[in-house]
């Protein structure tokens, strides 16, 4: 259910590092539903981050169960220990029984007591970076409400992450499939969501340090 058009002013105003194709991909907000692919004819990546100390449940067991447990079988077979780096990607478009490519994609980012700024922005790097290399048009982040208690950096603070990260891939040219940027949040996290996205900074890290958290290609299952 989309809670906030993705023309909204407070999400399509530009940061002042901006040029004119900042808002291509646009983003939307949504709130968290059973059913995350949509049943558009969209090409869709979900992202999915893991800590190795956080044990998965919530709303990344009950997409499993509609997807008839594909994520669970692919930790298991991957013996996925979710160490900062370590992925997989799983195509779950037979699973959807979609027409269009459904993509899964899952990061490790290690502890949770570990994280810090430039890991988001690593994972934020890598998801776009999988994206384009699938030629997926939207792309799905979760902020799933049940971490926000756990991690040391906000909602807010994550999205605005994004946010920069998605400006600065921009300016190099690095996004041209993707068209929409899908921000899956509770309701309590909507307004924090929106302080994220109009985040006014010119940029976290002068100059940017393209950071990356994994070392080889991803793993496809």
């Amino acid at each position: 259910m989309t809670i906030i058009s993705p023309t909204d002013p407070r999400i399509t105003a530009k940061p002042v590092y901006a040029d004119e194709e900042i808002n291509n991909p646009t983003f939307e907000l949504a709130r968290f539903d059973d059913t995350v692919f949509s049943s558009d004819a969209a090409s869709e990546l979900l992202v999915i981050s893991t800590y190795s100390d956080v044990e998965e449940k919530g709303w990344v067991s009950r997409w499993d169960t509609k997807l008839g447990g594909l994520i669970a079988k692919s930790f298991r077979d991957e013996k996925f220990a979710s160490n900062l780096g370590d992925h997989l990607l799983v195509d779950a478009t037979e699973a959807v029984g979609a027409s269009a490519k459904k993509y899964i994609l899952v990061v490790g980012l290690g502890s949770i007591s570990a994280q810090k700024g430039s890991i988001s922005c690593g994972l934020y790097k890598f998801a776009l970076e999988t994206a384009e290399k699938l030629q997926a048009e939207r792309l799905l982040l979760p902020f799933f409400p049940d971490r926000s208690k756990l991690s040391l950096i906000a909602v807010n603070g994550s999205i605005a992450v994004l946010r920069c990260r998605v400006g600065e891939s921009m300016l190099r040219g690095k996004i041209k499939s993707l068209k929409t940027i899908k921000l899956l949040v509770s309701g309590q996290a909507s307004n924090a969501a929106l302080r994220g996205l109009s985040s006014r900074t010119e940029a976290f890290c002068v100059p940017c340090p393209e950071p990356s958290i994994v070392k080889d290609e991803v793993t496809s299952e």
